[in-house]
């Protein structure tokens, strides 16, 4: 991957932008597009990885995103 592009847990900056509304306040419901994203994430390593993410995004919001769109493989000790 290019050292310029944002790349965290298998999430592209481009990928997160799917996502942009879902994960800045006030949120949306993300749409089916972020939840593709969601799906293939590496969810444990986002827990490590919050304070990478860029500031505009509320890491809250991200670690929401699972639940809300039905992925459950999120990590239990993440919080």
């Amino acid at each position: 991957a290019d050292a310029g592009v944002f790349d965290v847990c298998n999430i592209g900056l481009d990928k997160l932008m799917l996502c942009q509304s879902a994960v800045t306040n006030p949120p949306a419901d993300p749409t089916d597009g972020c939840c593709n994203v969601v799906k293939s994430a590496d969810l444990k390593c986002l827990c490590s990885k919050q304070s990478l993410l860029p500031k505009s995004v509320d890491p809250k919001l991200v670690m929401a995103l699972p639940q809300k769109c039905q992925v459950y493989n999120l990590p239990a000790a993440c919080k």
